[in-house]
């Protein structure tokens, strides 16, 4: 994501289009998550996100069925985007992170866990 930056501050903008493939229906935010927790641990059946640290870093794990990767955010210009149908699990979360999750979907949407 681009970065806007000026001696006193820096900016950056998430918008639907070119950045955020998908129309954004709900933002939510992940902080002062206790060490050792694992959050996520499920799947989306329509739903896709981008996920980012806007301060502060975690990892995360994504499975397709077919291949695993591990992926750690750690920037406010760096996100991930998860299309449906990818498990992920969040963890290693700095005591400083903020994980903020744009969704294509407002709540209702089904997820499937094991």
């Amino acid at each position: 994501f681009p970065l806007h930056s000026t001696y006193s501050s820096s900016l950056c903008v998430y918008e639907s289009g070119e950045l955020v493939p998908f129309e954004i229906k709900r933002v939510y935010y992940i902080f002062n998550t206790l060490e050792g927790v694992t959050r996520g641990m499920h799947a989306h059946l329509s739903v896709k996100q981008v996920m980012l640290c806007v301060t502060g870093s975690c990892r995360i794990l994504l499975d397709d069925g077919f291949s695993k990767e591990s992926v750690t955010l750690d920037s406010p210009t760096k996100g991930l985007l998860l299309e449906s149908f990818v498990w992920r699990e969040m963890s290693e979360f700095s005591s400083d992170c903020v994980l903020l999750v744009i969704i294509s979907h407002t709540i209702g949407n089904l997820c499937f866990s094991i």
